[in-house]
């Protein structure tokens, strides 16, 4: 059985998740790095920010998904005109 994880453990888990799914925004033209927010908490993701493009906020959230450790997303891009 193993231990349970430290606070700091997964916040280090937690940063890295975060700053994995940023890379991969800032490696795909697709996304507006710029314009797209990323959090993680205990391996729960949450996207935020505004698009007037639906690709763009699905796209985020597919890329979410390829990181390792990701058990959830919560996409709350909000699409505008």
């Amino acid at each position: 059985r193993q231990a349970p994880r430290s606070a700091a453990a997964r916040f280090i888990d937690d940063a890295s998740i975060t700053a994995n799914i940023k890379a991969r925004h800032a490696e795909d033209r697709s996304v507006r790095i710029t314009a797209i927010g990323v959090e993680t908490r205990n391996g729960v993701v949450q996207l935020s920010g505004f698009t007037p493009s639906p690709a763009e906020k699905t796209r985020a959230e597919a890329l979410a998904w390829t990181i390792p450790g990701v058990k959830a997303v919560q996409n709350d891009i909000i699409l505008i005109n």
